[in-house]
């Protein structure tokens, strides 16, 4: 895929190149037409040349102008692909950290997983899979990511992502939408439709018609007629001026921001899916385009009517008002389906992230899921945020206690399980040979930290995780269960007991999981024991990353304490 990307790449740097080449020389044709035009007004002032000769380079000039505004747009589009292929270049080559959106505004507090498995943040799995456009289809990722659903519709989306995978063509068109590097910002929609809808009625609208006609045509016959016409357009656009005023206000974001919405709902509904989901999501979308094509030109008017050009006309037939007018009655109409619309082209630009992600790692594979008794088993799985990861076979029993010393991968290796079964519920493919599991409800306590700001201590933070664990167990099963350090914060003789009581209480649940642990004096909790350690006993710190049987009988003590400088 690197290959692909980079050829990708390096055709469009080349026809920038020669697009601006061109653009230099439409730019010297156009200078030079407008010297000609200079030159042949100061020969007619001296009377050397006709009059009618002055304007007769200007056609050249005009068809020049329209050139090179296109050649502008041409380009914006070529950098904008550009940008898309180098990002994607980024994300193969592991570079993909330094990318801008890190989703850190989309996580919900007090998540159950998402902090422990770096969901969000720098270095995070939603900056690794996020190719979204627009702020609602990041979001809609994000709650991809952060939130169970059925089995059917993890199922859809797996469906909808395969057919996605291999359709680069599309993902580039999105890529070139809108101007520039815009954005559409969700705040701004959910706004504009939050605010109470109070449409005008139809004869009042007529009414501004007529009257705005009434005082353009008067004004071509009758002076003090059109003072009179022009007073009654006055007053009643002051009457209507506090609701306008307020609708103007709350479309102004709106008018700069919708384009690339429009486009990219007008380009999803022109397309031929296969799966169920995208063919319902394009059904959705199907009447949308007519209708926003519509709102635009309302915001469009808007726009223009405050350039100086335009104003005075504007306001004579009160062309704000009747705009803001229309606004208003389109979104009594319209809003509850746009709403529809935006949720719509949000969850197809979640699938096209995974999609993306699925077409860049082809040695991925889609996970198996299990109805019946949970289930956790894969093959080679590696942790999907790092470049060299270390694959490790992973067949869960109820309980799986992993010891191992600091460094050894223990949390990695939770890590790696935990971000695979978010992958796998999303739809996407998972970093492993294969992967059978149970659609779980997820639980992880793997870096849960003190909340001094609400008065909580590491270890009361830890105790209300497990405790969400137990209630969840029992109310949203099959529950898969991730524990890193058990009760760390506590003595060896009450952390014994206290994690036989919430393990013992999960199992019972039916839930399956791994707790990993420093204290060998838990390994008896459970007759399943496996351990991370270094590869040989001659040096204790050289790690290997790879699971084995049984429990840990490293010591790496004296190690460390040359670590820490100590003597010994």
């Amino acid at each position: 895929m690197l290959a692909v990307y980079q050829s990708h790449l390096h055709q469009i740097q080349s026809q920038l190149a020669q697009l601006h080449s061109r653009q230099w020389l439409t730019a010297a044709a156009l200078a030079i037409t407008a010297a000609l035009v200079l030159a042949l007004a100061i020969t007619t002032l001296r009377r050397l040349t006709p009059l009618w000769s002055v304007p007769t380079p200007l056609p050249i000039a005009a068809l020049c102008a329209r050139r090179y505004g296109r050649q502008n747009r041409r380009r914006s589009t070529l950098a904008r692909l550009r940008a898309f292929y180098e990002s994607g270049v980024a994300r193969l080559t592991n570079q993909w950290q330094s990318a801008p959106d890190t989703g850190e505004e989309y996580a919900e507090p007090g998540h159950l997983y998402a902090h422990d498995l770096n969901l969000f943040g720098p270095s995070s799995l939603f900056q690794r899979l996020s190719i979204a456009r627009t702020e609602p289809g990041k979001r809609k990722l994000a709650h991809y990511l952060q939130s169970s659903c059925p089995l059917p519709e993890t199922l859809a989306r797996q469906q909808a992502i395969q057919e996605l995978t291999a359709n680069t063509a599309l993902r580039e068109q999105i890529a070139t939408l809108g101007h520039d590097y815009q954005q559409a910002h969700a705040a701004t929609f959910s706004d504009w439709l939050a605010h109470p809808v109070q449409p005008f009625p139809n004869y009042l609208r007529l009414l501004i018609l007529l009257t705005s006609l009434a005082a353009a045509t008067i004004g071509l016959i009758s002076l003090p007629a059109f003072y009179t016409a022009l007073a009654l357009q006055l007053a009643l656009a002051w009457a209507l001026r506090p609701r306008v005023a307020v609708i103007i206000q709350n479309a102004r974001l709106l008018s700069v921001e919708l384009t690339l919405i429009q486009q990219a709902i007008k380009l999803l509904s022109q397309q031929n899916f296969e799966s169920q989901k995208l063919t319902e999501i394009v059904q959705t979308l199907q009447p949308a385009p007519a209708h926003l094509r519509a709102q635009s030109r309302y915001l469009r008017i808007l726009t223009e009517r405050n350039k100086e050009h335009f104003y005075l006309p504007a306001s004579v037939v009160l062309l704000g008002t009747q705009s803001a007018m229309a606004i208003e009655n389109w979104r009594a109409n319209n809003g509850p389906a746009m709403a529809r619309w935006l949720d719509a082209w949000s969850e197809f630009e979640a699938l096209q992230s995974l999609a993306c992600y699925a077409y860049e790692n082809p040695a991925n594979s889609y996970p198996v899921f299990e109805a019946t008794n949970p289930t956790y088993a894969a093959k080679k799985l590696s942790h999907p945020l790092l470049e060299k990861p270390v694959p490790n076979d992973i067949n869960l029993p109820n309980l799986l206690l992993i010891s191992g010393s600091n460094m050894a991968g223990k949390s990695t290796l939770l890590r790696a399980i935990g971000l695979n079964a978010v992958l796998a519920k999303t739809g996407a493919p998972v970093r492993a040979a294969s992967l059978h599991l149970s659609p779980f409800t997820l639980v992880a306590s793997i870096s849960i930290q003190d909340a001094l700001a609400e008065g909580k201590s590491r270890f009361l933070a830890e105790v209300e995780r497990l405790k969400a664990a137990i209630t969840l167990s029992k109310t949203h099963p099959p529950l898969l269960f991730l524990i890193d350090e058990i009760f760390s914060g506590t003595n060896s003789a009450d952390r014994r007991q206290a994690a036989q009581a919430v393990l013992e209480t999960l199992t019972a649940n039916n839930a399956i999981g791994v707790v990993s642990t420093h204290d060998l004096a838990l390994t008896n909790l459970s007759p399943h024991n496996a351990h991370m350690c270094a590869r040989t006993d001659a040096d204790p710190l050289a790690f290997d990353y790879i699971l084995k049987p049984g429990i840990n009988t490293q010591s790496s003590a004296l190690a460390i304490a040359r670590l820490a400088g100590v003597p010994v």
